[in-house]
């Protein structure tokens, strides 16, 4: 097993930090439709950089989101979560988004997918 769980080919992921920066990056995410329309089943509504940082860094049990950054010059590049985890069935949902168009058919995602999974199923023992 790898003990670099939280790195992958192109990719790491980091924590989520309150009150960053990112929240400038990723508000910019939320007023693309493409965007907007492939991260959630939820309607699509855009999402302030206040917006952003109001929202509490998720610590609870049941969620863990991570910042997608690209290991050569740490660039943020989107998100991945892990929500609604059901700890007795061992089971929970998956978001993932790559923000920016340009990051989009990189291989991001794919990367992404693989490291968050690993740590799913490695780490917190989901199947």
């Amino acid at each position: 097993m790898n003990n670099q769980i939280f790195y992958g080919n192109l990719l790491k992921l980091t924590a989520q930090k309150p009150n960053d920066a990112d929240a400038d990056v990723m508000e910019k995410w939320y007023e693309d439709a493409e965007f907007l329309r492939n991260v959630d089943t939820d309607i699509a509504i855009p999402k302030s950089a206040n917006e952003l940082n109001s929202e509490e860094v998720n610590t609870s049990s049941s969620n863990t989101e991570f910042r997608v950054r690209t290991l050569g010059n740490n660039n943020l590049v989107g998100f991945v979560a892990i929500h609604s985890i059901e700890w007795n069935n061992r089971s929970a949902l998956l978001s993932i988004g790559i923000g920016e168009a340009e990051n989009r058919n990189k291989g991001y995602g794919k990367d992404a997918l693989r490291i968050i999974l690993q740590y799913a199923f490695n780490e917190l023992n989901l199947n």
